[in-house]
């Protein structure tokens, strides 16, 4: 909720608010309230994919450097080691879009 002015006594109305209360006027904001929780549902939903598969990124990573230490493989190792780093890049950059 964001508060915007009054067209006609400058009085800071709620961006909801279906006219204002000091003056009685009607007010229109910018977007409509559907609009409003339709984008916020969507940018909620993309960070919440994002933060999934940073999550199943980092597992495989694990498995896969703990895999490539024991075996010897250096290059497993490195993969594994890039994909926990890059699962939790993502993972980090998830929690910012809720």
């Amino acid at each position: 909720m964001s508060l915007i002015t009054c067209p006609d006594c400058g009085n800071q109305v709620s961006s909801r608010a279906a006219s204002c209360p000091k003056c009685g006027a009607p007010v229109q904001s910018s977007k409509a309230p559907e609009e409003v929780v339709a984008n916020a549902e969507r940018t909620r939903s993309s960070g919440r994919g994002l933060k999934v598969l940073s999550s199943l990124s980092m597992i495989i990573g694990i498995v896969v450097a703990m895999a490539g230490a024991s075996d010897g493989n250096h290059t497993s190792g490195m993969i594994g080691s890039l994909m926990l780093v890059g699962g939790f890049v993502g993972f980090v950059i998830g929690r910012f879009m809720d």
